[in-house]
C-alpha cells in the first residue's frame, strides 16, 4: 500500500529509477527523477567518507540507475529536497567484485593525513592504510583488503 508521501511523488521507496546527474558537489550530488504523470522531482545523494571523488565518477546529464532509499518531510532541513537516493553502481563496488576481501593488491600513497595513509587503488577507488615508517606520496605499496565500509564507501588495507 503507497503511503500519501509516494502517493504525492509517484515513487516508492526502494525501487529503482532513472535519474539524470543534474549538479556535482564534493559532499552530495543531486538528481533529476521523473515520474509517470511527467513531473520532475530533485532528488539528492550525500556522500560519506573519503572513498572516492564524486568529480571523477559523476558528469552531469549523464542518466544513472538510482534506488530510492526515503523521503523526507522538511525540505527546509535536507538543502531544499525531498527525495534521498543512492546510485545502484558505485566504483568501490565494481571494484570489490573484482578484488574481493583478502586479496592482494597494489595502491599509490596519495596523501598522507596524521595518522592516515590515502592509497589510489585505481583511478576511481581510494584506500585507507594505518600510517607506517615508510610510506612516501606517490610511492607503490603491495597491501591486502581487510575490510570494507559500505556505508562511508572506504576500502581498509593492510600493508604486507
Amino acid at each position: 500500500m503507497k503511503t500519501t508521501v509516494q502517493r504525492r511523488f509517484g515513487f516508492c521507496q526502494g525501487q529503482t529509477y532513472p535519474a539524470i546527474v543534474k549538479k556535482v558537489k564534493k559532499d552530495r550530488v543531486f538528481f533529476t527523477l521523473t515520474n509517470s504523470s511527467q513531473e520532475q522531482y530533485e532528488a539528492v545523494y550525500y556522500i560519506h567518507g573519503e572513498g572516492f571523488n564524486p568529480f571523477h565518477f559523476f558528469k552531469n546529464e549523464t542518466e544513472i540507475e538510482i534506488s530510492l532509499l526515503r523521503f523526507h518531510a522538511d525540505r527546509r532541513l535536507y538543502c531544499g529536497v525531498s527525495i534521498e537516493v543512492k546510485p545502484l553502481h558505485l566504483p568501490l563496488d565494481a571494484y570489490i567484485l573484482k578484488h574481493p576481501i583478502g586479496s592482494i593488491v597494489t595502491g599509490i600513497v596519495e596523501k598522507i593525513k596524521g595518522d592516515k595513509v590515502i592509497l589510489r587503488l585505481d583511478q576511481f577507488t581510494t584506500a585507507i592504510v594505518k600510517r607506517f615508517k615508510e610510506a612516501k606520496i606517490g610511492e607503490s605499496i603491495l597491501c591486502t583488503i581487510e575490510r570494507v565500509n559500505e556505508k562511508k564507501h572506504c576500502i581498509f588495507v593492510r600493508v604486507n
